[in-house]
């Protein structure tokens, strides 16, 4: 990676990163799922802690009537 990252994310930064908002954020270190520090009256976020987090999430599938109806749909079109 030729770009250097910061090694921590301030509440807004991950908030915009993670597509996320501030209560879900200060939840999720409330929790213990993501790592934070506090830096005078700054809370910044472990990158690592927050790629974890993002990591662990699960993946997306559309619901099973969705699938039928474009397949139903697909077939009418034919």
């Amino acid at each position: 990676m030729s770009e250097t990252q910061a090694i921590a994310l301030t509440i807004p930064a991950f908030c915009t990163t993670y597509a996320t908002g501030r209560t879900k954020a200060y939840g999720l270190i409330a929790s213990g799922v993501i790592e934070a520090k506090k830096f005078g009256a700054k809370t910044l976020i472990d990158r690592a802690s927050a790629e974890r987090w993002y990591a662990s999430l699960p993946g997306f599938s559309p619901a099973p009537r969705i699938v039928k109806m474009r397949a139903t749909m697909a077939g009418a079109k034919q």
